[in-house]
């Protein structure tokens, strides 16, 4: 079983790094980045104040689905969203009477995939991010690492490649009793007009897929033409009828 995603530095030779990329976009649909232009010191100005602010809704007693809380900030309607989410073990109301938890205490965020391009995640040093590993279907963990970006593809981006590069199922395992975990989320989903639709293939592009999978990449069409806004419109209705989760509760 593969220990973890892979891990990038930016620092190496551009050719390297892209490389590097389109192998983990193929074989995991995540992987983490480190090196990259931003400082230390604002990954951490942007970590730190979370903790107060969570702190502040507290009395508020908020009603939400998941174990997490959420803050939402979105751009352009759907083509970027932004999110700190604060994870915590939920407080014992019965349950299971043997061991006082619900059957859903362990988890923060159900198993699910993302509905966007891209996804780029800040995560504290709690961890917790599991991945569906493709070749043994078991989920790995994603280790916190100092400087790092969490980088998944999303459905949509799936769809422009006619399923080569991989939207892979994660969950959040809810942090244990007294820990808090924290994470800062950015979703790029599109514009919500463009119509997602699968792009041309070229010869190298074939052979480059070939060579990694062992196969070449899936001939027939998978996916029919979708704007971006009717794909999320119909994952949110199927959200609100319970056969889907909600990106409410992602990363």
């Amino acid at each position: 079983m593969s220990e973890s995603i892979p891990t990038i530095s930016l620092k190496q030779d551009r050719e390297v790094v892209v490389s590097a990329i389109r192998s983990a976009c193929l074989n995991h649909g995540f992987f983490q980045i480190t090196d990259s232009d931003v400082p230390p010191s604002l990954s951490d100005r942007l970590m730190n104040p979370m903790q107060t602010i969570f702190g502040l809704l507290a009395p508020v007693k908020l009603s939400l689905k998941s174990n997490g809380q959420m803050l939402i900030s979105s751009t352009m309607e759907l083509e970027s969203l932004c999110r700190l989410i604060h994870y915590k073990t939920p407080e014992r109301d019965g349950g299971d009477e043997k061991n006082g938890k619900d059957e859903h205490d362990d988890i923060g965020a159900s198993r699910h995939s993302d509905w966007g391009l891209l996804t780029v995640l800040l995560q504290d040093n709690v961890g917790r991010l599991q991945v569906l590993d493709l070749k043994t279907q078991t989920y790995i963990p994603v280790p916190p690492t100092p400087g790092a970006f969490v980088i998944n593809c999303g459905d949509l981006l799936s769809r422009f490649t006619n399923g080569v590069y991989t939207s892979a199922k994660h969950m959040v395992v809810a942090p244990p009793p007294g820990v808090d975990r924290y994470s800062i989320a950015l979703f790029n989903n599109g514009n919500p007009g463009h119509t997602v639709d699968v792009l041309p293939l070229g010869p190298e592009w074939k052979e480059w897929v070939q060579g990694q999978q062992g196969a070449a990449p899936q001939a027939k069409r998978l996916y029919e033409p979708i704007t971006a806004g009717a794909y999320f419109e119909m994952n949110w209705k199927d959200s609100v009828a319970g056969q889907k989760q909600s990106p409410a509760r992602e990363a």
